[in-house]
């Protein structure tokens, strides 16, 4: 029976991956070198080193317009249950997802608005609201070709499948929230901010929002063989 694990990813942008960024102050939620062992075999090696140069040094977001200083006003829902935002900031910031910011800011730098939207078991859910302004948003800053996401089909897995042999097993793993195991590059952190009525927050892993960190977060979630 076969022991390594073959991932089937389609669409992944390698370009997400930076080479020569800093690596992370600190460890994030995903192991390195428990992901090298399971990816050591992984015929892919640009995809492999793609992964783990995310895992060490962070996401690239893939933001290309000029560096500004903006500030936006949090949205009119972020007032309506200000506790539950700030509940839930806190706990985001004792996961070391969030780090509170100290004056003076820095000299380029997004604060893009909070809001949130009612779920369907009367709660509320925390949104940061990337694509606003309209046109000058973080969102809007990224090329469309770098939002284009092509998920794995049957087919991909099947193909796999076969290529393991007799014994294999093909499995399915879902993650909570996987888009908040996704690091972010250290230089691209300052397009990623928000703040409350007491907080000032930079981002050091994704928590929704942002497009092309979809890639990342989608492929934790891959069928595995």
């Amino acid at each position: 029976m076969p022991t390594s694990l073959v991932c089937v990813s389609k669409g992944f942008p390698y370009e997400f991956s930076p080479s020569t960024e800093p690596d992370l102050q600190s460890d994030g939620p995903l192991l390195i070198e428990g992901w090298r062992k399971c990816l050591n075999e992984h015929p892919d090696k640009h995809f492999v080193s793609a992964i783990l140069g995310i895992i060490k040094r962070g996401a690239k977001i893939g933001y290309i317009d000029p560096r500004v200083f903006r500030i936006g006003a949090n949205h009119t829902s972020a007032n309506e249950a200000p506790t539950i935002l700030t509940a839930d900031v806190n706990k985001q910031l004792q996961a070391d997802r969030l780090t509170v910011l100290t004056p003076p800011l820095p000299e380029f730098y997004v604060c893009s608005p909070l809001g949130l939207v009612s779920k369907h078991d009367g709660g509320w859910r925390r949104i940061h609201d990337l694509s606003s302004p309209k046109n000058i948003s973080v969102n809007d800053g990224i090329p469309r070709h770098r939002e284009t996401l092509e998920y794995a089909a049957v087919d991909d897995a099947i193909a796999a499948l076969i290529t393991q042999g007799r014994g294999a097993m093909l499995l399915k793993e879902d993650l909570v929230d996987a888009f908040r195991h996704v690091p972010v590059a250290i230089p691209d952190r300052w397009l990623l901010d928000f703040s409350g009525t007491t907080f000032c927050i930079w981002k050091i892993s994704s928590l929704l929002g942002c497009e092309p960190l979809r890639f990342f977060s989608t492929y934790l979630q891959k069928p595995c063989i």
